[in-house]
Parts: C-alpha cells; structure tokens; sequence
C-alpha cells in the first residue's frame, strides 16, 4: 500500500513542478544562470582533456586523442552556442532527475561528470559526448511515453560514454583514411561498410551494457521493447486517435467544396531500402532479438512521463519553424482532444493553414521555374500515412480554395479577438489578401472571398488598406533600400582561419583567439560612427545573461525559419520577434565575420616566379620569397535584416587577396558599417 501512495506522490510533484496552463502555453526557455558547459572557452575545455591524456602513451595514440579532443571540443560548443540546446527548463531538469535515481542503484556512476539537456529538435534521437553531456532531442522525448523508457535510453547513452565509444570509433576511423596496417588494401567501399560495422557493434554493446544498469533499477524492463517500437516509427510525430477532417480544422464547410479525406488504410508508405551493412545502427529487429532474452521480469505499472504533453506541445512550433506545416497540423489536433481550450494550439493550425497556402501560391507563381521544390511528391510517399493524409487533402484542395480558407479562418480569429490592431496575425493575412488579390480574385473558386468583402464591413475596410498600401507586398529577402542605421543588434559575430595546407584545415584554436580581436574591432568601428549597438553572442557569454541566452536561440530560430520556408511566409514567432525589437529598440540585426584561408602557390606559380627572377639575378631573393610564401585569400562577410519586415536590407561578401590581419578587417568592416549608417537609397 505504502509503496502505491508513495507513487501517487511522485506523481503529483511532478504535475506540480512541469505542469503548464496548456490552454495559454508558453513554449518553455532555459533560466537561471547559464551552465558553466556554455561560458568555459573552448580551448580550455581542450587543455583539461589534454591534460589527462596518460604520459605512458604511445606518441601515435596521444597524436590521435588529441586531435579528438580539438575537433570534440569546439564542435559540441558549436551545438551549445547555436540556441538549440536547452538547460534549467522542466525536460532537462527531469531528465537529470531520472539520472539521479538510476545513479543512486549504480554505485558506479558516482564519480562520472554526466549533464543531461534537451535539444530543440523533432527528431527521435538522443547522443553522448566525450565529455559527459547527453543530448535528449524533444522529439525523442515526445514519443516515449514512460519514465522508465527514457531511463533506458538514458543507460544506453551513459554506457557510450563509459566505454568511450566516441573517441573509439574517432580512432578507427583514422586508421581506415590513413590506409595504415590492415586497411592498407581496402577500397572505399569496404571502408564505409567496415566503418558502419564498428559503429553497429558499439550500439550493440549499449544496448546490453545499458540494460545491465537499468535493470538494478526499479523500472518495468518489458517497457525496452516500447522504446524500440517507437523508433521504429520514426517518421510519426507522436500516437494519436484523432482522425483528420475538415471539421476537425474548424472550418466552415458552406463557403468552399471540400474534397475527401482519403482514408488511412488506402494509403501506402514507401519504406527507405535498409541497408544495414551500411547503417550505423543495427535493425530494430536484431536489438531486440538481442535484448528480448535479458527480460526476466513480469510487466509492472510503468511511471508516465512526466513532461510527455510539453515535450508534444513543444513539436508543433518546432515543426512550424521546419516548414513542416503538416507536420504541425497533425501534432495540435491530436493535442486538441485533450486539450480543445488552448489558444497555442489553435493559434499552431491558424499558422500553419497560413504557411500551407503561402507555400502553395509561391509554388503556383513559379511553377515554370524547375528548381522550385516544395512539394516533393516522391518524398510525400515516405511520410506516415496520418501526414500523407493531411498532404493530399491539401494537394486536392488545390492553392486557390487553400488561400480561401486561410484568410477565412484567419479573419475569424482576428474578430474573435476582438481586435484589428497591426498584430502579427494581422500581417499574416495581409500576406494572405495580396496573394488573392494577385493571382487568385478572378478564379470562380474565391467566390468566398468576394462574399466576405461584400457582407463584412471590417474585413471590406481591411481589405481596401491592403490593397492601397502595396508597399506591403512581397515580403521577400532580396536586397532593398533603407534608411541610415544608428542603433543595431549584432548577432553572434565569427572568426574562422582555415589552413587548407594541411589535412585537419579548420584552425580550431587560432579562430577563438581571433575572435576576440574582432569584437574589439566590432566595439572600435562602431563607435567612431556613432552606431549604438548590442552585441548578442554566446561565444563569451557569462553566467548571468540568460535572457541573451534565449534572445540568441529566438533570433537564430529566425533565420533558421526563414531559410526553410518560401519567402513569403512570415515567421511564426513573429510575436516574440516584435517583442524583442521592443526591447532593444530596434529591428535590425546584423551579421558578421571574416573567413580567412592560407593555402600553397601551384608548382608552375613557382617555378615560373624562380625563372624569372633568376635572369635579372638581383631580384631572386624577391623570386625565392614570392615562391615560397603561402598564398591567402580573406573573405568579410555583413548582413543586416529587418525583424519587422523580414526583409533582407544589406548584404556585402568581400573577398581580398590578403592574410585578415587587424588593419585589413578594420578597414573592410568600416567600410560596410558606413554604408550601414548612411543607408542606400
């Protein structure tokens, strides 16, 4: 009785501690103060790996360890500073909480340095570091549906990181690229294979490694063949009984023929060949025969997860931000059963309806245009059959009767509201209004549209401001006049040296140290031109600024958006993105760094320079120099947007053929930030 009341309180405290108000959800940040993984420099990191690298090791071995550490280091801070990572929320918190219970049944895990955060991410996957951190991405986390499903894939990931299984296949494949020893002879192909093979027999060995730590736990082992199952069906956001239809999207089904929903069980899912020789991970199939004879317990109650329907809301942004649109309508309907009240959720399909139209009326306005993509019917056919579901339907629907809906359903919302202030979602239909007004007020399919003008004053009186103020039409990213500049965000500056002499080209060390040169020059430039600036990175970030934290991961989700959708598609946090131009005071936002590349003269460069200057004998030291000294080639790159109008202002990529030193970088970022100043009209 006792050990079911004391469930019950676990229960609860977690409902009490991750529990949100999903009827006016707020997709979840980090706090508090920023973890020291985020502000230690890189090649601190680096030293503390070096330093424990035994002094009994061979000088090949220490070569490679090293080299590992380098390219490790600075690639994990690369995923850490990128916004993506998320640390002191409710799902990072939970996970660290499970990792303190399955620690305190294996002793053995004391004394390892292991940090859990959660990625910004849908896909189902979790991974492991060198140095402690685990990866949990959201997408992974909204698919198991018990605590005791991510504790083993928590095992699973901890038994990677005590086997070192990281730097172990790092090495191994070092040796395969050097043709040394045993690969001397092998081709590419029985490389790639033997590199899979290696990689499948490390993901064998957690699955059994892991299993053994999870089984001291006092989680139901039978809920290892749920966790297999779900990744299995990878391609599905999450389970769902809700079915798709239109009275499901809320629409009103007087104003536009609908066509049919096709019914699921018509609808074939092509499967990707499965090449597991070449894979990295063993079959589903085989983990579990694998696994299936280490379950030795009857099944008992599994602990739900506790942050399940975050994890789930969290996706349906995730997958507007990707352009899935579909996606993201799947996602808020299945969540609306359970939760019909919430605005987040209302508000994800309102968003998406309107990225699905955009899409399809930029398709139909370049459809003679072949490098114009969107809808990848053979692509389409890999989808789950609840996501082909909702694409045909759209496909049928047809872009005219798509943008009809939208703005109908918009326009609904916008009244119910109660408002028709110049909002973000007022904007979105602004875009809508131009695309029908453009291409499709003529077509007997908008008959809809042209009621609505007719019948409702507001929208009649909307539409007409619309219309007369067309400089409002086209969002587009290509490069526009502009008003001088004195106030700017500076968006995570960046320095990279490459040798391109060597084999390892990417100068890891020299780029951080050079960076901090260059924000001085940023800091030196700006203020002889009177530019008031802020300088968001995480680069140097400290403990304390985790509100520049989460406005580095909005900003960069931003452009991440921006890149993935057509470009008249407006951003979908652009609510938050109106709020932080508030709070900063502006809307710009820049972008800014230099790319410097070393590299060698070609033998005829040489010897041509040397005969040359061998003839007229007092010049051949001049020859000798010229000839040997390496070539460089400094590409500064300035980019500035307006957050409001998602409009690309000023774009400059400036090649020199010169090493970057400080005098050349200066000169080069001054020039543009004049430009910047003065505007271009």
């Amino acid at each position: 009785m006792f050990k079911y009341i004391l469930l019950l309180f676990h229960l609860l405290f977690f409902v009490c501690s991750f529990g949100q108000n999903y009827n006016q959800y707020q997709p979840i940040q980090s706090s508090g103060n920023v973890p020291k993984d985020f502000t230690r420099l890189s090649t601190e990191k680096l030293q503390s790996d070096i330093d424990q690298i035994s002094k009994k090791e061979s000088r090949k071995s220490k070569k490679v360890k090293e080299d590992f550490y380098l390219e490790s280091n600075f690639g994990i801070d690369e995923i850490l500073s990128n916004g993506r990572i998320l640390f002191n929320d409710p799902l990072s918190n939970y996970l660290n909480e499970i990792y303190g219970k399955i620690k305190t049944v294996n002793p053995s895990l004391e004394q390892l340095n292991v940090r859990f955060y959660t990625s910004r991410s849908t896909i189902v996957n979790a991974f492991t570091t060198h140095g402690g951190i685990i990866f949990f991405n959201i997408g992974l986390l909204a698919k198991l549906e018990t605590e005791d499903e991510i504790a083993f894939v928590m095992c699973h990931e901890l038994a990677h990181f005590i086997h070192k299984h990281n730097i172990k296949q790092y090495s191994y494949n070092e040796e395969l690229d050097k043709n040394k020893g045993e690969f001397k002879h092998e081709n590419w192909e029985s490389k790639i294979f033997a590199k899979a093979n290696y990689s499948q027999a490390h993901e064998t060995d957690a699955d059994e490694i892991g299993f053994n730590l999870f089984k001291h736990t006092h989680y139901d082992q039978n809920r290892v063949v749920n966790v297999m199952e779900s990744l299995r069906t990878y391609n599905l956001p999450f389970k769902s009984e809700t079915n798709f239809s239109v009275a499901a999207l809320n629409l009103d089904e007087n104003n536009v023929l609908f066509p049919l929903v096709v019914a699921l069980d018509s609808i074939t899912v092509k499967t990707y060949s499965n090449n597991n020789q070449l894979s990295t991970h063993p079959d589903i199939d085989s983990r579990l025969k694998a696994l299936t004879p280490h379950i030795t317990q009857e099944n008992k109650p599994a602990t739900p997860n506790a942050v399940l329907t975050t994890a789930q809301f969290e996706m349906c942004h995730l997958y507007l931000e990707k352009g899935m649109f579909n996606h993201a309508i799947y996602a808020a309907l299945s969540l609306q059963k359970e939760h019909p009240e919430s605005e987040y959720l209302s508000e994800i399909i309102l968003k998406a309806l309107y990225g699905v139209a955009q899409t399809k009326t930029y398709v139909f306005e370049n459809k003679s245009k072949k490098d114009i993509d969107y809808e990848n019917t053979e692509e389409i056919a890999y989808q789950a059959a609840e996501i082909q579901q909702i694409i045909q339907f759209f496909q049928e629907l047809g872009p005219i009767k798509t943008n009809t809906i939208a703005i109908v359903a918009l326009w609904q919302q916008i009244k119910s509201a109660g408002t028709t202030k110049n909002n973000a979602m007022i904007e979105r239909l602004k875009g809508l209004t131009l695309s029908y007004k453009d291409y499709y007020e003529s077509d007997s399919n908008s008959i809809a549209i042209k009621a609505l003008i007719k019948n409702d004053t507001e929208f009649k009186q909307l539409y007409n401001a619309i219309i007369a103020t067309s400089a409002l039409k086209d969002i587009a990213t290509s490069e526009k006049n502009f008003e001088g500049v004195d106030n700017m965000l500076i968006l995570s500056p960046e320095y990279r040296k490459f040798n391109l002499k060597q084999k390892k080209s990417y100068k890891y060390k020299a780029s951080e140290s050079l960076l901090k040169n260059y924000h001085e020059i940023i800091e030196d430039n700006t203020a002889k031109l009177d530019i008031k600036n802020k300088v968001l990175s995480n680069s140097f970030i400290k403990n304390s600024e985790v509100e520049m934290f989460n406005d580095i991961a909005l900003i960069n989700s931003f452009l991440s958006e921006k890149n993935a959708c057509t470009p008249n598609v407006l951003c979908s946090k652009k609510e938050a993105i109106l709020d932080l131009t508030n709070r900063y005071g502006t809307d710009k936002i820049s972008l800014m760094g230099i790319y410097s590349f070393q590299f060698s003269k070609n033998m005829s460069q040489k010897i041509g320079a040397l005969v040359w200057t061998g003839i007229v004998f007092p010049t051949l030291p001049i020859g000798i120099w010229y000839a040997f000294k390496p070539n460089y080639i400094t590409y500064n790159y300035t980019f500035m947007y307006s957050l409001t109008t998602e409009q690309l202002l000023y774009a400059n990529l400036h090649p020199f053929k010169m090493k970057g030193n400080r005098a050349v970088v200066t000169s080069s970022m001054y020039n543009d930030l004049s430009i910047i100043k003065k505007g271009k009209k």
